[in-house]
């Protein structure tokens, strides 16, 4: 590599643009994985087509779904930490370490998302239904018993939610969360 290169990629502002790049491409990944669950569960709720499909890709790929835009999530939380830390005391940092506040801070549907993924990854699976109304949703009382890892902001959004948690409600919720951190 001539030296004019290596200058140029050794660069503040270069290696401020991979940063970007890559907290770009982690956006992508996290609306794509979205997009994707939002895809699964409409065919599931789809009354329109054959049930047997429905309980087939319930059973068989919701909790795959599931499992991928959480975990692009909180990739996407990791890395907007990673940038807040390079860009601690700036400008830039502080407009981000703000909207990660803003989004994050004493959000029931970010605390439920985050502890279900923990228990979801390290201690139990925890299983949907598809209700009468073709709604996938999690019973609030089987979640409450699969852990004693809920905190209170979790616990708060189940005791709103009711009897059940719409997946479909909390993903898209979520979701528009994360636009917010990336607008």
């Amino acid at each position: 590599m001539n030296k004019d290169k290596e200058k140029l990629f050794k660069s503040k502002g270069w290696q401020s643009i991979n940063r970007m790049g890559a907290f770009s491409e982690m956006y992508h990944i996290f609306v794509q994985n979205y997009q994707d669950l939002i895809n699964i569960i409409n065919d599931i709720q789809n009354p329109h087509i054959e049930y047997n499909k429905r309980a087939d890709l319930m059973l068989h790929n919701i909790n795959r779904y599931i499992f991928n835009f959480i975990s692009s999530a909180i990739a996407l939380r990791d890395n907007a930490n990673t940038m807040i830390k390079v860009y601690d005391k700036t400008a830039l940092g502080n407009l981000i370490k703000n909207k990660i506040d803003e989004v994050f801070t004493n959000n029931k549907e970010i605390a439920f998302i985050h502890k279900y993924r923990n228990i979801h990854t390290h201690q139990r699976l925890t299983i949907a239904y598809l209700s009468d109304d073709d709604k996938i949703l999690w019973d609030t009382e089987s979640l409450l018993k699969v852990s004693n890892e809920w905190n209170l902001l979790s616990k708060e959004y189940m005791k709103d939610c009711g009897r059940d948690v719409c997946l479909e409600d909390v993903f898209r919720t979520y979701f528009m969360n994360g636009y917010i951190l990336n607008s």
